[in-house]
């Protein structure tokens, strides 16, 4: 149904009489018909995109005037006829992380840089990433060339100072890093975590759809729907963190250098995370990025506090059973691996 004032969607990209992308315009999501994908669209043109997520900013957008008035999308198979002669700079880095774990705090961070554009969590990478459940001719193959198209679509500069561009993906996503990797070898990321217990903690406050049963196909992390209904929220909760520090245990090289802790946060953002992705140094980007780092990464009206000791508290023992159970063995074996990669980086091996 139409809202108000709202005009029916045209079949059709905004694109140039040579039929490439017209600046400007970015995909907002994607939305299944049966078998057929088709990409909406929104005119962002000059807005930056510097609220916590991509979604928040797609929506303001759209909610102006212009874009309730021109509604245009596109099948998804043809966003390949879209790109434009110059696709821009590839990303300076992805962001990968196990959710409520400071993630937005440190894409926050860096979205203050003048320099850097941040899209955080854009959903039409979701969309594509879980498509294959959607349209099971989806192949892995079809989705890379889909993800490279959307990352290349972003590609050209909002801005002339721009020089940087980072992508933060959902937490979820970590489980399909072989099929990212495959699609952008050559792009660098980190992985962003915390205490399980402290983040299972932050879901029960406000659930993240990753964290509700059965709202991701339940596939997605090796589960059937007859399990998701055996499981209570708090062993559902374990057992999706589990899932996602395992696939990024399963990767290989596992680079100790790539993984980020919570504790380690902000000053990781700067001394890491910076020449990490190849974005110099200097004490003008180290003071914007502290001056992010005092406000609250969701609600910068109000200043940053420190939350663990509060989320420990409200542990119970039947979450530290299902935690013990599905996600301490591989969240220890990550802080093995980060602590390992911290010897040798003083013993100057790595």
């Amino acid at each position: 149904m139409l809202t108000r004032g709202a005009a029916a969607p045209l079949d059709q990209p905004p694109a140039d009489d040579e039929g490439r992308l017209l600046p400007g315009w970015y995909p907002r999501r994607i939305v299944w018909e049966g078998a057929q994908g088709w990409v909406e669209w929104c005119f962002v043109g000059d807005t930056p995109l510097t609220d916590p997520f991509y979604e928040q900013t797609l929506n303001r957008c759209a909610a102006a005037p212009f874009n309730r008035l021109l509604r245009l999308r596109s099948p998804l198979d043809t966003l390949p006829n879209l790109l434009p002669a110059s696709t821009g700079c590839t990303p300076s880095g992805f962001v990968f992380h196990l959710s409520r774990c400071g993630s937005t705090w440190l894409t926050q961070m860096l979205a203050a840089l003048p320099d850097c554009r941040v899209l955080s969590e854009p959903q039409p990478i979701d969309d594509v990433l879980r498509s294959h459940f959607r349209n099971p001719a989806m192949t892995p193959e079809r989705r890379i060339q889909a993800l490279q198209t959307l990352i290349a679509l972003w590609g050209p500069r909002q801005h002339l100072e721009e020089q940087h561009w980072i992508v933060k993906f959902d937490a979820w996503a970590a489980l399909d890093l072989p099929l990212i990797r495959r699609a952008f070898p050559d792009v660098p990321w980190v992985f962003l975590y915390r205490d399980p217990g402290e983040v299972l903690a932050s879901h029960r406050r406000q659930p993240g759809m990753h964290m509700a049963p059965g709202v991701i196909d339940p596939p997605w992390f090796g589960l059937s729907g007859a399990m998701v209904q055996k499981m209570s929220p708090a062993e559902y909760g374990a057992w999706v963190l589990g899932r996602i520090i395992r696939s990024v245990l399963r990767f290989h090289p596992l680079e100790s250098r790539r993984l980020l802790h919570y504790r380690e946060l902000p000053t990781a953002g700067w001394a890491r995370v910076l020449p990490k992705f190849g974005i110099e140094v200097d004490d003008t980007r180290i003071a914007a990025m502290q001056a992010t780092a005092s406000r609250h990464a969701k609600r910068p009206y109000e200043a940053f506090t420190e939350d663990g000791p509060a989320k420990r508290a409200e542990i119970t023992a039947d979450d530290r059973t299902h935690l013990v159970r599905w996600t301490d063995p591989f969240y220890q074996a990550l802080e093995g691996a980060r602590h390992s990669g911290d010897l040798m980086l003083q013993r100057g091996v790595e």
